[in-house]
């Protein structure tokens, strides 16, 4: 979930339980898409990061420029 606090958590689906929370400042404020054990975050200005499920580190950032 990301919040207008500038984070972005992660819940236990079980019991609601903080798994993890990252700023998302880093990746603005765009889709957010979770396949399998990886979290997809775009930016709406462009780029995509994907983040560990597990625990929120990021495993790669790409970013995208349209001309």
């Amino acid at each position: 979930m990301a919040f207008s606090n500038g984070k972005m958590y992660a819940l236990r689906e079980s019991d609601g339980r903080l798994l993890w929370h990252v700023p998302i400042s880093m990746f603005g404020s765009g889709f957010t898409l979770v396949l399998r054990n990886t979290v997809y975050v775009g930016a709406p200005q462009g780029g995509v990061s994907a983040l560990r499920l597990s625990d929120g580190a990021q495993v790669w950032h790409n970013t995208t420029i349209s001309s």
